[in-house]
């Protein structure tokens, strides 16, 4: 194969590829995620809100872009700084299944407290 067409088949097998992190959240983003995960589990929500993050995990990127999107209009409802940290989290391409297993943790640790009760 000659050396142009070998650059160009390289750069197109990578051209919508999105960048990867493999930094660890931060404390922010996983007190953010805790929070709404803490929320579902206490509404009785964790087997659907589970099934919609499998579902859409792909779509992880699509979601903290929408949020940035509409930051201007729901930033009065909620502290800009949280809303900064949760679109961060979303951006992450392992935020579902860190919300997976949050959720998970969460809600093991709601049935223990209330079987221990």
């Amino acid at each position: 194969m000659s050396a142009p067409l070998a650059g160009w088949l390289d750069w197109f097998r990578h051209a919508f590829a999105l960048p990867g992190t493999n930094e660890p959240p931060t404390s922010g983003q996983l007190v953010a995620a805790e929070r709404f995960c803490r929320a579902i589990v206490q509404r009785g929500w964790q087997m659907p809100v589970s099934a919609a993050l499998e579902a859409a995990a792909p779509l992880h990127n699509v979601a903290a872009q929408s949020l940035a999107f509409a930051q201007p209009l729901i930033e009065p409802l909620f502290d800009s700084q949280t809303l900064v940290d949760w679109r961060g989290f979303l951006e992450r391409s392992d935020a579902a299944q860190r919300l997976a297993e949050c959720l998970e943790k969460i809600a093991s640790d709601h049935s223990a407290k209330n079987t221990a009760d």
